[in-house]
């Protein structure tokens, strides 16, 4: 009988009322494919007792040392949980977050997919200051005070200001005369983690955002969220919605580019790129490395098995 190879994802779960172990919806059709591929696959959750796991080949929750969790795949980390409207965020959670893996990073034998490494420095936007010279991104300059963003706030263009650290458009907004005081509330929220300044643009209500997904450089997923009422943001969160996406060669192209050039420093096994502008000379808005959401649960089951196998293979050469 061939041995189990063996994963862990860092995610939450709870135990159902049927005593079924329940956890975000993201993961299920991955989890379930490895299992059937000859992987015990665990669930570790960093708020509850870390040296406990859900085997989910079993259906059970067991005792397990930390070292025993050789691999340790971190991009579900902050699903949320559909069926229990548990709407979770790896924002709420960025210091119990960063305190595990430093910890779980020094034991021996272990490693982490993205790597420690990587998951630090994509956790800012930063990174947009850093490459901006080598791909093209909105024009992108860092907030160093009040006065700056003011100065953005009360010119005739509008801007949009985002935190260098958050998700699904948490804490962007549109720079456009707005209130000096909400201003200055807005600037004091944030201003700890840091702000960055974009020009609004309207490309992502025109072209939509699309949403590259690729493991090892090798492109498996796309989507496209388009604006579905009158909303300033176009983002899912925001209301706008979400559509089935081919990527053009020149999407691709992109990928792969960006793939090449992260991967001199930091390892991408997975990566999502989102783009907008037209699909001939697409504009980079973000290069999530850190828990990208692939939304796999929008595709027909044909649809991820490339998918699937991608994630598989990533997962074997570990």
């Amino acid at each position: 009988m061939p041995e189990f190879r063996q994963v862990t994802f860092l995610t939450a779960y709870f135990i159902g009322e049927n005593n079924e172990i329940v956890y975000c919806e993201e993961l299920e059709s991955i989890a379930n494919y490895l299992i059937k591929n000859e992987y015990n696959v665990y669930l570790l959750d960093i708020l509850r007792d870390t040296n406990k796991v859900a085997h989910l080949n079993n259906n059970n929750v067991i005792k397990r040392k930390l070292c025993d969790n050789k691999i340790l795949h971190v991009g579900f980390f902050g699903k949320p949980i559909f069926s229990k409207k548990l709407m979770l965020s790896l924002g709420d959670y960025v210091e119990e977050f960063y305190k595990f893996l430093e910890k779980f990073n020094r034991i021996d034998g272990v490693r982490i997919i993205n790597s420690y490494k990587t998951l630090k420095y994509n956790l800012s936007k930063h990174y947009i200051l850093d490459y901006q010279d080598k791909f093209k991104f909105y024009e992108t300059v860092r907030i160093n005070n009040f006065a700056d963003i003011l100065k953005y706030n009360r010119d005739k263009k509008k801007y949009l200001v985002k935190p260098l650290v958050s998700e699904r458009g948490i804490g962007s907004k549109v720079l456009d005369d707005v209130n000096e005081e909400e201003l200055k509330s807005y600037y004091n929220r944030y201003k700890l983690s840091g702000l960055i300044v974009q020009p609004y643009t309207n490309d992502f209500i025109k072209y939509g955002e699309r949403k590259i997904c690729f493991i090892n450089g090798e492109y498996v997923l796309a989507r496209k969220v388009v604006q579905k009422g009158d909303e300033e943001l176009v983002c899912y969160h925001s209301g706008s919605k979400k559509e089935l996406y081919k990527p053009s060669k020149q999407e691709l192209e992109l990928g792969k580019k960006v793939y090449e050039e992260f991967s001199k420093k930091y390892d991408l096994s997975y990566y999502r790129l989102d783009v907008t502008s037209s699909r001939r000379s697409p504009i980079i808005n973000e290069v999530e490395a850190l828990n990208p959401d692939f939304c796999s649960v929008i595709y027909k089951k044909k649809d991820l098995e490339k998918y699937h196998k991608s994630v598989k293979e990533m997962l074997d050469n570990y």
